[in-house]
């Protein structure tokens, strides 16, 4: 195995399903190892989602494997944008009845025929529309997952009726001026992606996703970049035995982009804050979120 992007497909429920992937070289392969699915944004594709994570070199310096699953058009003539069923009433992907869950889970059951799967570490986060269908996945599936994560995406209305008490563990970073999901409902512009209506605010979807929560722990990151508007506050959710369940990153004077990424993202989506490397971050705080190991060998 190389450690480069390879590509391949499958069909689920009779659609061909596309995904990007990288199983690190030399990684002994007959030892439990974690995977890490992420998601990309409305109108993006695995590709680009990896050029602005870089995952897969996390996964490389850390010994896991990533995928970077693809949505699909939901139209005949391929003009829609891809898109993920994140749960929200107008998702296009919702109205046409695409499973999306049911790609994931099939992508889990494909790559335990290639390594020794730990079921207790399959992780999901993703991006805007992408992080959202992390969030769903949290809620829905969350025997499945041992953590989750988000960045510019909240919580769906939809997706919060159904939220039960074990939803699995999430870290969410979203920018306090993100002008696609606003952060607090206290204000969007024009063209925004999705109906404010049919999300959560930031802290209205820690406590959907979070009911266990016996303290709280709030404090401002020092920063890294001085040159650098934006702050970053960073607030912990623990459990009654003091163990992490969540976290919350607001990022002050942040917009809808990715923190620590390329400095070139798309100026009307606002500041693109390097306070805080939102990739890492994810995965180191996801990874403290393991639960009871489940090894799973073809």
């Amino acid at each position: 195995m190389l450690s480069k992007l390879q590509r391949s497909s499958l069909t689920v429920e009779g659609v061909e399903r596309t995904y990007a992937y990288v199983i690190p070289e030399n990684l002994n392969l007959s030892q439990p190892r974690a995977i890490h699915f992420s998601f990309h944004g409305a109108g993006s594709d695995a590709d680009y989602h990896s050029r602005l994570t870089k995952f897969h070199e996390l996964a490389i310096e850390d010994g896991h494997v990533v995928v970077y699953p693809e949505a699909i058009r939901t139209d005949r003539d391929g003009k829609e944008v891809k898109q993920w069923h994140d749960g929200t009433k107008s998702n296009r992907a919702r109205k046409a009845g695409v499973d999306d869950a049911a790609f994931v889970l099939a992508l889990i059951e494909v790559f335990a025929e290639k390594f020794a799967l730990d079921r207790g570490q399959i992780y999901a986060s993703g991006f805007s529309n992408g992080g959202a269908f992390s969030l769903r996945l949290a809620v829905e599936y969350a025997d499945t997952f041992a953590a989750v994560g988000s960045v510019g995406a909240l919580l769906a209305h939809d997706t919060a009726q159904t939220a039960s008490t074990n939803a699995a563990p999430a870290v969410v970073i979203m920018g306090d001026k993100d002008p696609v999901v606003p952060y607090d409902h206290a204000y969007a512009r024009a063209g925004v992606q999705y109906e404010v209506t049919e999300m959560l605010g930031a802290e209205a979807t820690m406590t959907g996703l979070v009911s266990n929560v016996a303290e709280t722990v709030e404090k401002r990151l020092s920063p890294l970049d001085l040159t650098d508007p934006t702050r970053v506050i960073a607030k912990e959710y623990y459990n009654e035995e003091i163990q992490p369940v969540a976290w919350l990153y607001t990022v002050k004077g942040g917009g809808h982009t990715w923190p620590g990424g390329p400095k070139v993202q798309p100026a009307y989506f606002g500041r693109v804050s390097q306070q805080l490397e939102a990739s890492r971050v994810l995965w180191q705080q996801m990874k403290l979120l393991n639960r009871e190991s489940k090894v799973m060998q073809s």
